[in-house]
C-alpha cells in the first residue's frame, strides 16, 4: 500500500467516524474509538468497516442478594 493510498483508507476511516458520531482519541499507540454505544480501541484507523461501529448492546449487570 502506497503513502495515497493510506491516506485516503484514512480520510475514509475518519468520515465513517464522524457520520457515526463517533470520536477517535489517541490511545497509546492505538486509537480509542468513542460515540454512544461504542468503545472500541482499535490498532489503526485505515481500513475500518461499518460494521465495526455497530452499537453495543448495554445490559444492566442484577444485583446480587447479599
Amino acid at each position: 500500500m502506497n503513502n495515497q493510498q493510506q491516506k485516503q483508507l484514512l480520510a475514509q476511516a475518519q468520515q465513517l467516524c464522524q457520520s457515526h458520531k463517533v470520536s477517535i482519541r489517541p490511545y497509546g499507540s492505538a486509537w480509542w474509538l468513542v460515540g454512544e454505544g461504542i468503545s472500541l480501541v482499535v490498532s489503526q484507523l485505515e481500513g475500518l468497516s461499518p460494521s465495526q461501529l455497530a452499537r453495543l448492546q448495554v445490559v444492566e449487570r442484577p444485583q446480587l442478594a447479599p
